[in-house]
């Protein structure tokens, strides 16, 4: 798909508008191919997030514990179902939107022509490489968009898919993390001194566990964070379909839409959507894993810690201190993704957008 993409790009017989387009495609296949391959290259760390995660859900007996794992995991079906939905219509209309033309097969180029001409005709594709595939016959068109369909639904697959396991993994980390803190905020003050110390002990183990499966996510996907990013920032702000200036994509978006054209504000949309769907979602995921972390000093915090014996209140002083290091999921080692960040790119974005919009008035 990119190589055929690649390749109709370097033709240039398309407008500008088209070729933006097509690079907005590149830049996905090339995310999906990154994805998948620090999936593979990953696969022992994700192993053991997984038995664990399984482990979970087959052993707690603590309903209330359930209950967190059980609303996690519903906000991460939820969100995987409105992704897959969202990118399957987005597909369909990449797939269906050339068939649109097809009655424009039997119209010549020329007025002056007859249909009878030899002068090609249009022959319009999902990706748009109608330079790249000319002059096919009926057979040949035809399997070259069943096949680019079959390449669009992949390449939407494997984003999403990826998107939504990680975003699943990170929840159900973060939900254990929940749970862990309420564990520490009830501790039984009733227990013996050993037995404190054996659930100190347990405690602390899965803390260490958590906190080395956050490390694994954030270690595995901070690369794919960065390109995402990157590929965001670059689409939305070189974005356009004019020969003498790139516009913003927003404010292409209202050029556009000014000059009624419905199917690039379409375009634009869905581009940006697509991207910043993305950014919001591993935002999200930081932003539950780097609470969930913090939360737990405030959770020891709270119990009865004064009632406890003297040993085991030391103790927990050196949890607390152990919890006290911060835990974010970055963009290349870079920039701390959360809710804040996110709100910050939008605010970046929106800004640069008012500023075009003023020059393009002057």
């Amino acid at each position: 798909m990119a190589t055929s993409i690649l390749l109709e790009s370097n033709l240039n017989c398309g407008v500008l508008h088209d070729i933006s387009q097509m690079y907005a495609l590149i830049a996905c296949c090339f995310i999906v191919i990154v994805k998948l391959a620090t999936l593979r290259i990953n696969n022992k760390k994700f192993l053991r997030i997984m038995s664990s995660s399984i482990n979970d859900w087959t052993t707690m007996l603590d309903p209330k514990a359930f209950e967190i794992m059980k609303k996690n995991a519903k906000l991460a079906r939820f969100v995987c179902l409105f992704q897959m939905i969202s990118g399957y219509l987005t597909d369909a209309i990449f797939i269906t939107g050339p068939l649109i033309f097809l009655a424009i097969y039997d119209i010549p180029i020329d007025a002056n022509m007859t249909s009878n001409s030899s002068v090609p005709k249009f022959q319009p594709l999902p990706l748009g490489t109608g330079c790249l595939f000319n002059e096919m016959s009926t057979h040949t068109y035809a399997a070259i968009y069943i096949l680019q369909s079959i390449q669009i639904l992949s390449t939407c697959t494997g984003n999403v898919g990826c998107d939504c396991y990680i975003f699943g993994i990170a929840l159900h980390v973060a939900g254990q993390l929940d749970w862990l803190g309420e564990q520490f905020r009830t501790l039984d003050i009733q227990s013996t001194e050993q037995e404190y110390t054996k659930t100190l002990g347990a405690l602390v183990r899965r803390h260490n566990q958590l906190i080395q499966f956050a490390n694994d996510l954030e270690d595995s996907f901070n690369l794919c964070i960065i390109l995402i990013l990157a590929v965001n920032m670059v689409q939305i702000c070189l974005s356009g379909d004019s020969f003498d200036n790139r516009y913003f994509l927003g404010l292409q978006m209202i050029v556009d839409l000014r000059n009624g054209d419905i199917a690039s504000v379409i375009n634009g949309a869905i581009i940006f959507y697509v991207f910043n769907l993305q950014i919001f979602l591993y935002s999200y995921a930081g932003d539950r894993l780097s609470y969930g972390i913090a939360n737990l000093h405030t959770a020891i915090y709270c119990n009865t810690w004064y009632n406890l014996p003297q040993k085991t209140i030391k103790d927990l002083v050196f949890i607390m201190l152990r919890t006290n290091k911060t835990f974010n999921l970055t963009g290349g080692k870079i920039y701390a993704m959360n809710i804040d960040s996110f709100k910050n790119i939008l605010k970046a974005t929106l800004s640069y957008f008012s500023v075009m919009q003023a020059m393009l008035e002057e």
